[in-house]
């Protein structure tokens, strides 16, 4: 009977964390923006790169910002890569103005 209580409630623990996931990926899905960026701070990911010695040329989107975009692209329900550079782009226009998310459609279609 005792393993019939630690299975029970080994799935009831089961049950509890994929909910809690599932809730984590709705509540991602659902932000507008990068969402990753408040669980995983920028100077953590810059301390990585320096500690393993990683060298990247300057582009569009350093590394810090291509590996939220992609964290939130894998968790997302749309999976595409022009969502992902929305996600980018969103927070840029509502800070910047139209204008500077003109001017990123324009390098990224080119």
């Amino acid at each position: 009977m005792k393993y019939f209580q630690k299975d029970e409630q080994a799935n009831i623990i089961n049950t509890t964390v994929t909910l809690r996931v599932q809730i984590l990926k709705d509540k991602f899905n659902q932000s507008l923006g990068l969402p990753f960026k408040e669980l995983l701070q920028e100077s953590a990911i810059k301390q990585a790169i320096s500690e393993l010695k990683i060298k990247y040329k300057k582009r569009l989107f350093d590394p810090v910002v291509t590996l939220w975009a992609f964290l939130s692209q894998v968790l997302d329900t749309d999976k595409t890569c022009h969502n992902a550079v929305s996600k980018i782009i969103a927070p840029k226009s509502r800070i910047r103005g139209r204008s500077s998310v003109n001017r990123y459609k324009r390098i990224l279609s080119s």
